[in-house]
């Protein structure tokens, strides 16, 4: 009896409930350092205590994660309610190609590192190509390669030193940008993506591996070899009222505008943009699919460029 009474008095209380888990979003892979910053998930808890607490949430994804994610401390007022916002990491070691229908464990700890609420909810894994069709989100595609981008980049130019010491200095990240694309589209072919139940891109070895891609895939691995050798690279997303969408890239030459007439005659095939120390950029658009040669692929983007770019977003 004496034994009996003991454990039960050692029980630590409940301080805190879930109420409801919301998932907020199904988790992309390749786009990793997002969900550092946007939340997986957001419970609904409720202090039990006429106490002010503080809760630690806690997230386990199941064939994603190895480690139980603390996500920040939330405070509690006696008998309150609030939302407790998860967050979580993506192994970089992760390259499951199909998607995976799992589920996430969330845990709310108090006072010890005993639970005191624990909750589970089925959650949606995609592939490690797999696009969530967010523009500014096609960044960890471009990010994704760079070792092997800048190895490839080098190559290519250590090629055509001989020609890159004759231009004039100023032109120098145009000429570069000229002979990579040229060298880059000799070996690739355009192809549509097969996967039309969801956006699928490929990272940049990838897409010179299978020589070819879609205009995902080509934007992003030109620009990847682009700013892997230090050329900043944005990208233009096209959007039509039938949902049709397109992408390109626009590169930034950091010529001024008095220095434009050094690559081009025709201002129409430039857009001046600002730096972050406020002075003017010139930055050329490049249609990545054209897969002919630089000029027309200048040509092609500046007249879409100039004729859709009021609808168009640039990342």
């Amino acid at each position: 009896l004496l034994t009996t009474n003991f454990k039960l008095n050692t029980l630590v209380e409940q301080r805190v409930k879930f109420l409801a888990v919301e998932i907020n979003q199904n988790i992309y892979p390749a786009i990793s350092d997002k969900y550092l910053d946007f939340p997986v998930a957001t419970a609904k808890v409720v202090n039990l205590t006429g106490e002010k607490i503080e809760v630690k949430p806690v997230i386990l994804i199941s064939k994603l994660n190895t480690d139980k994610f603390q996500s920040p401390v939330v405070t509690l007022q006696p008998y309150d309610t609030t939302d407790v916002k998860y967050y979580t990491t993506i192994p970089e070691s992760y390259n499951a190609v199909n998607p995976e229908l799992t589920y996430a464990s969330f845990y709310l700890m108090s006072l010890t590192d005993e639970y005191d609420d624990e909750f589970q909810k089925p959650l949606l894994v995609n592939g490690i190509n797999a696009w969530d069709g967010i523009v500014n989100n096609l960044r960890y595609f471009i990010k994704r390669d760079l070792d092997f981008s800048v190895r490839y980049s080098k190559e290519i130019l250590s090629q055509h030193k001989n020609q890159l010491d004759t231009v004039i200095n100023a032109t120098s990240d145009f000429y570069k940008a000229k002979i990579i694309f040229n060298a880059l589209i000799k070996n690739l072919t355009y192809t549509s993506d097969p996967r039309a139940s969801a956006e699928y891109v490929q990272f940049p070895k990838q897409t010179i591996e299978l020589k070819g891609g879609d205009c995902d895939d080509l934007s992003v691995c030109y620009s990847s070899l682009l700013e892997s050798i230090g050329i900043e690279t944005a990208i233009i997303d096209y959007k039509s009222n039938n949902n049709l969408r397109h992408v390109n890239i626009i590169f930034n030459t950091k010529l001024s505008p008095r220095q434009a007439g050094l690559v081009t005659e025709n201002d129409s095939k430039y857009f001046i943009r600002k730096n972050e120390s406020g002075e003017d950029e010139i930055w050329i658009p490049i249609e990545t699919t054209s897969l002919s040669d630089f000029e027309t692929a200048w040509s092609i983007a500046v007249s879409y460029t100039h004729l859709t770019l009021p609808t168009s977003d640039l990342v």
